[in-house]
């Protein structure tokens, strides 16, 4: 028998609220973070910014700026590209850092795309230290974003901050979602991630799901409109938890915070 969408949304509710408690119940240490991260008090930042000159320009306007990157173990260099064919585009995530002015000013989401693949496990963390080094970046203003909880816990032994990808997946009933968020609240008890990240898509499932869990959201779904885009934007950086909402806009909302304040 079929569930209406406003039972299927209640089943969600309560089943959210009953993992929850069963958690707190075990353990409030497995979801508390084991690394201290300033986020700036700006919470929107610019999605996609691969473009160096994308890049130049948004780093002025926005806290932060997501990038995706690949390994290419053939040519042993890290691409900035969000698909493997983005890679003939040939930008180096040296030069993408090294097109930017005063780097430090920024903070950054970084998504590995092939992090759990080969050598990458380990050429890209180690890349990653060495080219922050070198322009001078804070370690504390750089998150690295995977699925494998497995391989962040190899990318956090190089000291750096680690963001787990675990979007809600696009289950039609209620106990599925139920698995799917006991199964990242395991991983999360075993990676102590700085924080989680998933699509708008997500919410409020998962906002009600983590309330101890700093959340990234990416809410780049523009076929709704600019106008319903940006309320939900606006939603989503005034729920307390939320620490992140990527945006594909030219600029920040006039409801944001300036870009350079911290929390």
């Amino acid at each position: 028998m079929k569930i209406t969408r406003r039972i299927f949304i209640c089943l969600i509710f309560v089943l959210t609220i009953v993992v929850g408690f069963g958690c707190k119940g075990k353990s409030n240490k497995s979801t508390r973070q084991t690394i201290e991260f300033k986020f700036p008090k700006s919470k929107i930042w610019a999605h996609r910014a691969n473009d160096t000159l994308v890049a130049q320009i948004k780093k002025e306007l926005f806290a932060g700026l997501e990038v995706d990157i690949w390994y290419s173990e053939y040519q042993d260099k890290i691409f900035v590209a969000h698909d493997l064919e983005d890679t003939l585009k040939n930008i180096t995530l040296e030069q993408w850092f090294a097109s930017l002015d005063n780097p430090n000013d920024c903070y950054y989401w970084i998504d590995a795309k092939n992090l759990s693949v080969g050598k990458a496990v380990d050429v890209i963390p180690s890349t990653v230290v060495s080219l922050l080094k070198r322009f001078k970046i804070d370690t504390n203003k750089v998150l690295i974003e995977h699925m494998s909880y497995k391989s962040l816990m190899r990318v956090k032994e190089y000291g750096l901050n680690v963001l787990l990808w675990s979007d809600w997946f696009k289950g039609s009933n209620a106990e599925d979602t139920l698995l799917w968020i006991e199964d990242t609240k395991r991983k999360i008890a075993e990676l102590n991630p700085v924080a989680i990240s998933c699509s708008q898509r997500s919410h409020p499932t998962w906002t009600n799901a983590f309330p101890e869990m700093n959340i990234l959201y990416w809410n780049t779904n523009m076929s709704i409109g600019y106008e319903k885009n940006l309320a939900l934007a606006e939603e989503l950086i005034n729920i307390p938890n939320v620490k992140v909402v990527l945006v594909r806009y030219d600029e920040p909302p006039k409801f944001e915070k300036t870009k350079n304040n911290t929390n």
